[in-house]
């Protein structure tokens, strides 16, 4: 959730290109296309040290970040959440409202953590400014 441009990524588009600071593709500047991996030789390996796919993986791989990326269905599901939200849905029936439901609270969730996290990151700040 916190990273949407890489849960849409692939693993796989990893491998295969080159990406920059932004998470796009990186593009020839004459062609436009993008830069393969390949092109740089066979050192130009991703870094997955970075990945939130593998946060808590011992061994950041792309075959550690395979393991949490999103299945096509779930994909979509998300896809149609982020439809809803935005008002594009025309129809909802009983089982997508439920699934959207769902994606829904762990959303806020989400960002209930966060929020706590961020009051606890505070809260030492001024403990610390307390103490000066």
């Amino acid at each position: 959730m916190n990273h949407p441009e890489i849960a849409k990524r692939s693993c796989d588009d990893c491998e295969k290109y080159v990406f920059n600071a932004k998470g796009r593709r990186s593009l020839h500047p004459a062609t436009g296309e993008p830069i393969l991996r390949s092109e740089y030789g066979p050192g130009c390996t991703p870094d997955c040290s970075q990945c939130p796919k593998c946060d808590g993986a011992n061994e950041k791989t792309p075959a550690t970040g395979r393991k949490a990326e999103l299945s096509e269905r779930n994909r979509m599901t998300l896809e149609l959440y982020y439809q809803a939200k935005a008002g594009r849905l025309p129809k909802v029936d009983a089982v997508l409202r439920h699934n959207l439901g769902i994606i829904e609270g762990m959303v806020d969730s989400h960002a209930r953590a966060q929020s706590v996290a961020m009051v606890e990151v505070l809260a030492a700040a001024m403990q610390i400014m307390v103490r000066r």
